[in-house]
Formats: structure tokens, C-alpha cells, sequence
């Protein structure tokens, strides 16, 4: 192998407010079997043309602002802190540990207005988002699983899964998680109990009332209160109480496992935060990342500037 100094790297760094670029000569070897292979400088990242410690900063800028207020107090261009923030969430997410996860909640979340939607999976005990898929269908929970045994996880260890009525979410963890026990998300529930009245509006304010009422005192699965329903005479409730025969094996559940799609409303708020910050990020990538960046927890390797 030969070995040529001809390459010269260089480094945007601030210090102190100031501007400072970085040169270096960095050894180029010249391999028969392999090629030319460039040394990569001890404070840079490879094909990034700016030093670690920037991106450090660029990280911490990017979780408090959105991408274009972001790349205005940087002075670069908006694509430079997006390339920055997803390759350094990807490789966190790559490294991931999903051991000990026991209970999960999916939920779906939409990415921009009219567009389709991302489907989020949320580890219950940790309060952390450690998937974000594209779609939301039954293939979108065997994604995820095949993504947490690549992490060290288990299926078999998943105990409870919260998810909305949505069949393909069922079916996935039916298929995929068969010994854990589905938990229709309560909060669904209560959105059917409400929707029903409100079809007939201001005549049905007091059936409302009652039937919001009747959920948290009672079992879903009281007879009683289907038999209720069932005999009223508005239409909108004969159809809610089928919705709630349909999933009536699931949605006592909850009062077992205590879990709900919105694990804590610091995760919620966290979400819709990162769909604020994502404006600018143009794809689903863009937006995967903010989210992960925000709710997700993870170790980050770049170096912290401070």
C-alpha cells in the first residue's frame, strides 16, 4: 500500500462567537485490493463538512426551534441541519436497547393536514417513543416487531398493547404479540360514547351525561348497559353500542393494565411539540427524526458543546 498526503480537510468550528475554519492534511491510502481510502480527521464526522462539535450544537439548537430559525441562528443552509439531525438520530435509533419493554401503546398521528399518517409506538413504562412507522396498517405492528427483536427485545415478553378500534393495529398485535393482552385505548371509547349523542345534538345532552357516566362506574361489558342502548330510540347510540359489543373481550382491560395511548400528556404535548418544530422537514424522514429528537430518549453520540 502506498501512502500519499495529498488531501486536506477542513472544519467549521465557533468559538466565542467566532468564526474559526480548521485545516489539516489527512493521509490518503492507496490499497491494490480496496481502492483509494481517505483518513477521516479526529474531529469530523465522514463526508461531513463540518466538525463534530458543531453538529453537537446544531442538536441542541434543532430541539428547541424549528428548521428554519435553526439554519438562521447557524448562518448555514436549511438542508444542513436536516442531514445533521438525521443521521445522528438514525444512529442513536440504530442502537437502541428494547430488552425490558413489557407494555406498549400504538397510536397514529398525522404528519401534515390532508396527508397520511405515521403510526407511533410508545414504551408505556419508560414514557418513551421508540418507533415511528409510515403507514398504519397490520404490516405497520410486524415492522416493529421484527424491528424490537433486532433490538434485543421480545415478543413474547410484550404483556399489554393500548391501540384504538383500528382493525389493521388489532389484527398486527394479534398476530404478532400473542401473548400479550389488548387494551382498547378508554379514551376511544368514551370519543364513540360522545359521538353518538352529539349526532341528535342538544335533544341528546343528557343522554350524553349518562352514558359517559355509566362507562366509569360500570363495566363496559354490563349487559345492562348495552341493553340500554339497544332499546333507545336514537339510531347513532343502537350503532355505538355495536362498536362496543365488537371489542367488549378488549376494553375491560384497560382497567386492569391502566395503560392509554396517551401515556402521559408530557409524551402528547412532546408529539405535537416535534409536529410544530418538524415545519420545514419536508418528508416523513424529517419528521420521524423531530420526533424521535424530542420524545424518544435516546444516547446520542455526537459530543455535547457544553
Amino acid at each position: 500500500m502506498d501512502m500519499k498526503y495529498t488531501s486536506i480537510s477542513s472544519g467549521m468550528e465557533t468559538v466565542c462567537s467566532i468564526l474559526t475554519f480548521v485545516y489539516c492534511k489527512r493521509p490518503r491510502v492507496l490499497c491494490r485490493h480496496c481502492g483509494v481510502k481517505q483518513i477521516s480527521a479526529p474531529f469530523e464526522r465522514r463526508n461531513s463538512r463540518f466538525t463534530l462539535l458543531f453538529e453537537g450544537y446544531v442538536m441542541l439548537i434543532l430541539a428547541d426551534m424549528p428548521r428554519a430559525k435553526a439554519a438562521e441562528v447557524l448562518r448555514c443552509d436549511e438542508k444542513s441541519p436536516a442531514s445533521i439531525l438525521t443521521y445522528w438520530v438514525n444512529e442513536a435509533v440504530s442502537r437502541q436497547d428494547m430488552k425490558n419493554i413489557k407494555r406498549l401503546a400504538i397510536d397514529e398521528t398525522s404528519r401534515l393536514r390532508g396527508h397520511d399518517s405515521v403510526t407511533i409506538v410508545i414504551d408505556t413504562d419508560q414514557r418513551r417513543v421508540i418507533d415511528v412507522e409510515s403507514t398504519r396498517e397490520k404490516g405497520t405492528v410486524t415492522a416493529f416487531a421484527q424491528k424490537l427483536e433486532r433490538h434485543g427485545g421480545s415478543r413474547d415478553a410484550i404483556a399489554a398493547v393500548s391501540s384504538d378500534m383500528s382493525q389493521p393495529y388489532l389484527c398486527g398485535i394479534a398476530e404478532n404479540f400473542s401473548n400479550a393482552v389488548s387494551v382498547i385505548d378508554r379514551f376511544h371509547v368514551k370519543q364513540v360514547l360522545i359521538r353518538a349523542p352529539d349526532t341528535v345534538r342538544k335533544r341528546s345532552s343528557r343522554l350524553l351525561r349518562t352514558s359517559a357516566r355509566c362507562f366509569e362506574q360500570t363495566a363496559v361489558h354490563d349487559t345492562s348497559l348495552y341493553s340500554w342502548m339497544r332499546r333507545c330510540r336514537l339510531q347513532p347510540m343502537k350503532d355505538a353500542v355495536v362498536t362496543l359489543r365488537n371489542h367488549r373481550q378488549d376494553i375491560p382491560a384497560y382497567f386492569h393494565h391502566c395503560i392509554t395511548n396517551a401515556v402521559c400528556e408530557g409524551v402528547n404535548s412532546m408529539i405535537q411539540a416535534a409536529k410544530r418544530k418538524a415545519r420545514g422537514f419536508n418528508t416523513y424522514e424529517g419528521f420521524a427524526a423531530m420526533i424521535y429528537l424530542i420524545a424518544g430518549k435516546l444516547k446520542f453520540a455526537v459530543p455535547r458543546p457544553f
